[in-house]
């Protein structure tokens, strides 16, 4: 690329924002720092009040579902305590009682497989 003087823009780019002002032959322009209108002050302004509402709402809904979560997961965990459920369930239904238990190990932070089944 030297020898033949034949530079990609990319190349040249990197090359002249790697190199200090005193440097260069012509000095980098000053940039002029961007303005911020009423308007683009006004359009964040009703982004961030929907970003909240919509942060509200999330974090009702989450607390609802997790404790229906909790519930859940701990009927599961009485049911595979029952040692007749959880050996029909091994028997018949391996992948469902997998699951179960994950869930509910993940979800009441015990062991919830049956050591007898």
């Amino acid at each position: 690329m030297m020898a033949a003087s034949n530079y990609s823009p990319s190349y040249a780019r990197a090359i002249l924002a790697g190199t200090d002002n005193a440097e260069r032959i012509k000095p980098a322009r000053q940039s002029r720092p961007s303005v911020v209108t009423s308007a683009d002050l006004a359009l964040m302004d009703r982004e961030l009040q929907d970003i909240r509402k919509q942060l509200a709402a999330v974090e009702a809904s989450y607390g609802r579902d997790m404790l229906d979560l909790v519930v859940a997961a701990r009927y599961v965990s009485q049911l595979l305590g029952n040692q007749k459920i959880a050996r029909y369930l091994d028997d018949n239904h391996p992948e469902i009682i997998r699951e179960f238990c994950i869930i509910v190990a993940a979800t009441l932070r015990e062991p919830a497989l049956p050591t007898d089944i």
